[in-house]
């Protein structure tokens, strides 16, 4: 055995698996099942066509080791030609086998897969010794097929194939889908990890089971390990092991079955089946757990911890980014929310950035009253900040920004708080991911009047940019708590100032040329800029150099300054000076 190449069947195989076969020194046969006929556009009057069918499988197919089969390839389709097709064939040896396939009314496209699969399967009962199926799976179908009687044009059914025929049939219910887990085995492990956005599936199968002696107790196949499945738990790739006989190994859909089927033959096949592939396992059996050394044996066990803690630590660290997630829903459901649930997100929102008395007012309307603000928050000095929040799929009408200031004039009248203050927010174009909507959300006009009544305009986004410059240090609660108390749209940058933009980068961004006017900067200092997600970042001086010269502080002129990481061409430069000292800036400064 030996002195022979392992035999390997292809069925429909991509070039390149063809080729890494014959790199691993085995005998290679390009077997296909052939295009399908497509007889739509015959011109003629018929009722059945012959059919000549173009199947390519070696005779000798007892002497194959492994078939590799692509269920879902490709396949072309031609159409009729009754002179290449009015051809006898024999398939099958025996007395009764027919003489020639055809089309019969109403099938006028012949599919020679089911067919080709009951062929392979025939062709496998004189095999005696292992044989290993590999597939990459395919729905599950059936195919009824027709002969012609002698030479008169009639027909009759020669059977019912699937294109499962030769392969241990456990397909379930056909589904789609590319999200999957891997089972929790060596094997599947080995197999999938960092495959996983490669894999798809439309076939699900089922785990076979046997009952017990009392007939009663179902037991799971121990022969069938399940590989993959999708986040319903269905199985969508297995192998099953029929012992002294076969091993199917049913893959999904993979975008490179090369990196796969390499997997597989060099980690598991060579080393569990090196009988059968007697050149390429010839020292593979050396790693084997009976022959290997004592330090080794060691080494590998630790490697499983590892891999077990490892594990375990994954599964920590995603309960506690579901934990985070859970905590600070809010701040995406800001995002995508309308109606209650965002007026209660944006509650949420206001009390993690500090405002004590955050009250929602739907619950203070009683039937037949007048429509009241959404949110109620009172201040310091016996003020009062009343806020409108609006869900749209589009942007503000008029109407819709100003109608908090009704309300407004309504709590004014009350003569109940000192100052009252209004806040208008709104989750503009909520069906659009947020970097894909006007920003900011509101007209020119809309954001005049505002100003003119004294009331403020915020959007979700503007809001969910806000929790990270905070959490970033970048501005305070309290400076953001006073920002919301101003008039038109508010800016939170009402106290930064721009040094400019640079006009040259060097070291990868990281060292930019800018000429002052008057701005004094220091080593240490820290610096601002927008990213193209409409976020302020914070990166500090650590050098600043005049004519090649390293200074301390600068304060106009060139100058080139290197920061602590790397500038985005374009981005104007800020610095944030104390409140007493910073006014409003202009609002396309925001």
């Amino acid at each position: 055995m030996s002195d022979f190449k392992t035999r390997v069947l292809c069925v429909d195989m991509e070039q390149d698996i063809i080729d890494f076969l014959k790199s691993e020194s085995m005998e290679v046969y390009d077997g296909k099942l052939g295009p399908f006929i497509d007889a739509r556009n015959f011109d003629s009057n018929w009722d059945v066509l012959p059919l000549k069918v173009n199947l390519h499988v070696p005779d000798n197919l007892h002497e194959y080791s492994v078939i590799i089969e692509d269920l879902s390839a490709h396949r072309e389709t031609i159409p009729y030609d009754y002179q290449a097709n009015n051809v006898r064939q024999k398939f099958f040896d025996t007395e009764n086998s027919f003489r020639c396939l055809c089309l019969k009314r109403p099938q006028n496209i012949f599919d020679p897969i089911p067919f080709g699969a009951s062929l392979i399967k025939y062709e496998l009962k004189s095999k005696d010794d292992f044989l290993i199926k590999i597939l990459f799976q395919s729905k599950r179908y059936e195919i009824s097929y027709y002969q012609m009687n002698g030479n008169y044009y009639d027909a009759n059914t020669f059977g019912r194939f699937s294109n499962y025929e030769y392969i241990n049939d456990f397909a379930r219910e056909p589904k789609s889908g590319d999200r999957v887990i891997i089972a929790d085995n060596k094997l599947a492990k080995a197999l999938f990890v960092g495959l996983e956005d490669q894999v798809s599936y439309v076939q699900t199968y089922y785990h076979p089971c046997y009952y017990d002696t009392d007939h009663i107790t179902k037991i799971m196949n121990e022969n069938y390990l399940p590989l993959l499945t999708n986040n319903q738990g269905d199985i969508i790739s297995y192998v099953y092991y029929e012992e002294n006989e076969s091993m199917t190994i049913m893959f999904p859909l993979v975008k490179d079955k090369r990196i796969l089927l390499e997997r597989l033959f060099k980690d598991f096949l060579y080393q569990k089946f090196s009988e059968l592939f007697p050149m390429q396992a010839e020292k593979s059996w050396l790693t084997n757990q009976e022959y290997e050394l004592p330090e080794i044996i060691k080494l590998n066990r630790d490697k499983e911890e590892a891999l077990r803690l490892y594990e375990k630590t994954i599964v920590q660290k995603d309960e506690e980014i579901k934990s985070i997630r859970k905590k600070y829903e809010f701040l995406y459901d800001m995002l995508i929310e309308t109606g209650d649930s965002l007026v209660n997100n944006v509650k949420q929102y206001l009390e993690w950035l500090g405002f004590d008395n955050v009250q929602s007012m739907d619950e203070e309307v009683k039937e037949g009253e007048d429509f009241q603000e959404d949110l109620q928050i009172r201040l310091d000095n016996n003020e009062l900040l009343i806020i409108e929040v609006k869900g749209l799929y589009g942007t503000s009408k008029d109407n819709e920004c100003s109608q908090i200031s009704k309300i407004e004039l309504r709590r004014i009248h009350e003569r109940i708080y000192s100052n009252v203050h209004s806040l208008y927010v709104v989750n503009n174009e909520r069906g659009k991911e947020p970097l894909k909507r006007q920003i900011p959300p509101s007209t020119e006009s809309q954001i005049h009047d505002a100003e003119f009544a004294h009331r403020a305009m915020t959007y979700t986004y503007q809001l969910f940019n806000l929790y990270f410059e905070i959490e970033s240090g970048i501005i305070t609660k309290e400076e953001a708590r006073n920002a919301l108390l101003q008039n038109g749209l508010v800016n939170f940058r009402s106290n930064f100032k721009s040094i400019g933009k640079p006009y040259d980068y060097f070291k990868n961004n990281n060292v930019a040329c800018i000429e002052l006017h008057g701005t004094i900067l220091s080593v240490g200092d820290k610096v601002y800029f927008e990213d193209d997600r409409k976020r302020l970042n914070v990166v500090e001086i650590v050098n600043i150099q005049v004519d090649r010269q390293n200074k301390q502080t600068v304060k106009d002129g060139k100058v080139g300054i290197e920061f602590t990481m790397k500038i985005p061409k374009g981005a104007v430069l800020l610095y944030k000076v104390p409140i007493a000292l910073g006014g409003p800036i202009p609002h396309n400064m925001a």
